[in-house]
C-alpha cells in the first residue's frame, strides 16, 4: 500500500478470539524513484542551458532533492541543484536544471532522492559531458564583409574555466579548414577579435566568397564549437586606373583598362 513510513507494523489475530494475536517488529515501507531518459555518454550539454531531468515514482513522495556530480558520483561529490534558495523541489516528475557555468566536466551524473521520510533515491549510472557554450554574434549570416577593411568578429561565451579559443573560417560554409587564431586568450563572457586585412595566413582579400562562416570553440574542446548560423559574403573591391576619365578615347583606337582587386 501507499503508506510510506519507517514505523510500520503488522498485527495478526484470530478472527474468533481477539486475545490470540501477534504483532510484528517495526519495518519500513519506502517509495521508489527511477530516472527516465538518462543522459547518455554520447550526449553533451552546454552550460547555462536547460537540462530536463525526469523520473518515475511509486508511492507518495511529496518533495525531492536533486544533485549533480562532476566526478562520476564519487563519495562527497554531490552538489545540490537548488530550487531558488531552497534545496527541496515539489515532486512533479521532472525539473528543468539550468546548468551553471562552473559545472563543466566529462564525468557528470545526476541524482534524485526523497526530501524526507524513508530513503528513496535514483542516480544516473553512466557519465555524460557538460561543456562550455559559445554563440557567434557577428558575422551570423547575411553580412557583407568588405575585403579591404578590418572586420570585428564577436561572440558570447559561457563556461568559467575557458581561457582561450580557436577561431576557424569555412569559405564553402561547411569545411572549417582555415585557422584564423589558435588558442587566443580571452576574458569575460563577451569577446571580440579583429580580422585584419594583413592577416599573416588568411587575409580577407585572399578569401573572397559568398559562402563564408566563422566558428568559435574552446581551444581544449572542439565539441563546444559554435558557428555562424548562416553564410556571409566576403566581397572584393575593384579599383579602376585613375587615367580613366582624364583622357579622350578615339573610335577604333585601343585603350587598356587597368583595375586592381583587393
Amino acid at each position: 500500500p501507499d503508506d510510506i513510513s519507517s514505523t510500520v507494523k503488522i498485527l495478526i489475530e484470530d478472527s474468533s478470539d481477539n486475545e490470540t494475536k501477534k504483532e510484528s517488529e517495526a519495518f519500513t515501507i519506502r517509495g521508489d524513484l527511477k530516472l527516465l531518459a538518462l543522459p547518455l555518454p554520447t550526449v553533451r550539454f552546454g552550460v547555462n542551458s536547460p537540462l530536463l531531468i525526469s523520473w518515475q515514482q511509486n508511492g507518495t513522495i511529496p518533495q525531492i532533492r536533486a544533485y549533480y556530480s562532476k566526478t562520476s558520483g564519487s563519495v562527497g561529490s554531490w552538489t545540490p541543484i537548488m530550487n531558488g534558495s531552497v534545496a527541496e523541489h515539489p515532486n512533479a516528475g521532472s525539473i528543468s536544471w539550468v546548468i551553471p557555468e562552473t559545472a563543466m566536466t566529462n564525468n557528470a551524473r545526476v541524482k534524485i532522492e526523497a526530501a524526507s521520510g524513508p530513503a528513496a533515491s535514483t542516480e544516473s549510472s553512466v557519465d555524460f559531458k557538460i561543456m562550455a557554450r559559445f554563440e557567434v554574434l557577428n558575422p551570423d549570416g547575411g553580412e557583407i564583409v568588405p575585403a579591404e577593411q578590418n572586420y570585428t568578429i564577436t561572440w558570447s561565451k559561457w563556461g568559467t574555466s575557458v581561457t582561450s579559443v580557436n577561431i576557424d573560417l569555412a569559405t564553402d560554409g561547411v569545411t572549417f579548414d582555415k585557422r584564423l587564431e589558435d588558442s587566443i586568450a580571452i576574458t569575460g563572457s563577451n569577446s571580440t577579435y579583429e580580422w585584419r586585412t594583413d592577416h599573416p595566413t588568411h587575409p580577407l582579400a585572399q578569401n573572397i566568397t559568398k559562402t563564408a562562416r566563422i566558428r568559435i570553440s574552446d581551444a581544449n574542446d572542439i565539441d563546444s564549437a559554435n558557428a555562424s548560423s548562416g553564410t556571409f559574403i566576403i566581397r572584393a573591391k575593384l579599383t579602376l586606373s585613375p587615367l580613366i576619365g582624364t583622357v579622350d578615347l578615339k573610335v577604333g583606337g585601343k585603350f587598356y583598362i587597368v583595375m586592381e582587386a583587393g
